[in-house]
């Protein structure tokens, strides 16, 4: 992620939560559950993809397939948010 992303705070929404994320480039806001939230909150360059893996099913109780990470990391791109 960049380093100038910024992170909201959880809020309810209906029976669930979600997180904002908004970049301060284009002021656009993402909202993420907290699926989501636990892997971008990681997405920091001192972690591999494999170790936020790891951690997310210990966490989570589920392992990220390519599928889903792909997913990810292509909305990410896609909303320039990533650091390259």
């Amino acid at each position: 992620m960049r380093d100038d992303v910024v992170f909201g705070p959880s809020l309810v929404r209906g029976t669930g939560r979600i997180h904002l994320l908004m970049d301060p480039r284009t002021g656009r806001r993402l909202e993420i559950g907290p699926k989501e939230h636990f892997i971008i909150a990681r997405l920091d360059g001192s972690r591999s993809l494999d170790e936020i893996g790891h951690a997310y099913a210990g966490e989570i109780g589920a392992r990220l397939g390519e599928a889903q990470w792909g997913g990810m990391l292509r909305l990410l791109d896609g909303r320039d948010l990533l650091d390259r």
